[in-house]
């Protein structure tokens, strides 16, 4: 069976999920938009092997870079919890509610 096999592990893998997910997400923005490594680089005024680092797999992305590739991108990432979601609770957040709609 593949899966984690103890809390350490099921945080490894919670880490490596997110940043996976936040990579493909950017990705599929750059391709959707057309937008190069060597553009967005440009664009967040860094160079092309910058870019690519953050977008290996072995990358530490931070929340603050992943704000800046959006904003470059002319974009915005919203994040959304799974428990919000099923439990309907993002009234209690009215800005997140607007992004979710």
């Amino acid at each position: 069976m593949f899966g984690p096999k103890n809390a350490e592990e099921s945080l490894i893998f919670a880490i490596e999920e997110f940043v996976a997910d936040s990579q493909y997400c950017i990705q599929k923005v750059m391709n959707e938009k057309k937008v190069s490594r060597s553009e967005l680089a440009r664009r967040l005024g860094c160079t092309p092997a910058n870019v690519t680092q953050m977008l290996s797999e072995n990358s530490n992305l931070r929340l603050d870079t992943v704000a800046k590739i959006f904003h470059a991108l002319e974009d915005r990432c919203v994040l959304k919890s799974e428990y919000l979601e099923s439990e309907n609770q993002t009234q209690e957040f009215p800005a997140l509610q607007e992004r979710v709609s």
